[in-house]
């Protein structure tokens, strides 16, 4: 899968408000793209300096930011795991 090229039409709309208001929840529902509109904002933040992000996520779903990232933003970001297991604490440690 390569990254997608065009944004639905609302998520460029969410974009911005994530951008613009940091201190922001967002809420909608699957499939409507959430993922894609975190991971924009991810970027963004990166440009101010910042290093990391944490996502707080169910277990059950690790793997499925870690997909999301692969799709989106392979070139650009490490996803680490913190599933509590030892290579991944250390890993987050560097």
């Amino acid at each position: 899968m390569s990254e997608r090229k065009q944004a639905w039409e609302h998520q460029p709309l969410a974009i911005k408000y994530l951008n613009e208001h940091p201190n922001s929840l967002l809420a909608a529902c699957m499939g409507a793209g959430k993922s894609y509109i975190a991971i924009q904002n991810v970027r963004h933040v990166a440009t101010t300096g910042t290093k990391r992000t944490l996502i707080i996520c169910p277990s059950a779903v690790f793997g499925v930011w870690r997909r999301e990232f692969w799709i989106h933003a392979r070139e650009q970001f490490d996803v680490i795991v913190l599933d509590g297991k030892h290579n991944s604490v250390k890993k987050a440690e560097i």
